[in-house]
């Protein structure tokens, strides 16, 4: 069975998440001539392996990329490509056997609350082999910001993330997931997180001269360097040295 457009489009999302650029400009390319009507031609037999598979990499590469991909796909506004890295019936959350039907009204909603969303793990992704080449698990901190211009609010905070993994037909599928909060703000546009962490009196990263991007921390100042590029002015970051909370200045 030849890939249908929203296949596509989620390799095209894989590879875009992994800076293969023209990877995913083909994959887009493709997905668009379907859904114009365009036909495709098999791929070449140089056409690049599935990103799922597990390619003779070493099990921990191969679910660590995993789960990197999930949390790539999950913020895109394309279900399918969300779906497609769940199994068929779910232990989602905190309900139990929930199939994709459910799952995807749960993302639907959540998209609509939320429809500006960003996601990023925090430091190591720790696995598990319960079963070799059938079964795994996966735990990691995954730091979120998630925006409602319409309710004109925002919220963001930590996740601690368990994942249980399945491989079907030689790929590895979501059969369960938890999260739980670890901390929170909420806030309203324009109203930056520097405002609300100078009412809790955060202090300031201190710049690092001739180094744009780059702090030292407040907590920790004869520590390394801090690479904050990522982050716009304002917010508010875990001291990796202490753990304590400072202000990107």
């Amino acid at each position: 069975m030849k890939p249908d457009s929203g296949t596509w489009r989620m390799l095209g999302h894989l590879y875009r998440a992994q800076g293969q650029s023209d990877l995913s400009a083909q994959a887009y390319a493709k997905a668009r001539a379907l859904e114009e009507g365009g036909k495709i031609t098999a791929a070449p037999s140089s056409s690049p392996a599935n990103p799922s598979a597990q390619n003779g990499r070493k099990w921990q590469a191969w679910i660590g990329n995993f789960v990197r991909q999930f949390v790539a796909a999950n913020q895109s506004p394309d279900l399918n490509a969300t779906l497609l890295y769940y199994t068929s019936i779910v232990s989602y959350f905190e309900e139990q056997n929930k199939d994709q039907a459910y799952i995807r009204h749960d993302i639907e909603k959540y998209n609509e609350r939320w429809p500006i969303r960003h996601d990023e793990i925090e430091g190591d992704i720790h696995l598990q082999e319960k079963v070799p080449d059938r079964e795994y698990a996966a735990s990691f901190k995954l730091n979120f910001y998630a925006e409602s211009p319409p309710r004109q609010i925002w919220t963001k905070g930590q996740f601690a993330i368990d994942l249980d993994i399945t491989i079907i037909d030689g790929e590895p599928k979501i059969s369960g997931i938890r999260e739980k909060m670890l901390h929170q703000q909420k806030g309203k546009p324009g109203q930056s997180a520097n405002q609300n962490a100078a009412r809790k009196g955060y202090p300031s990263g201190i710049a690092v001269p001739g180094k744009g991007g780059f702090v030292r921390s407040p907590c920790a100042p004869s520590k390394g360097e801090i690479d904050i590029r990522r982050y716009p002015k304002g917010t508010a970051v875990k001291c990796p040295f202490t753990g304590k909370i400072f202000v990107v200045p």
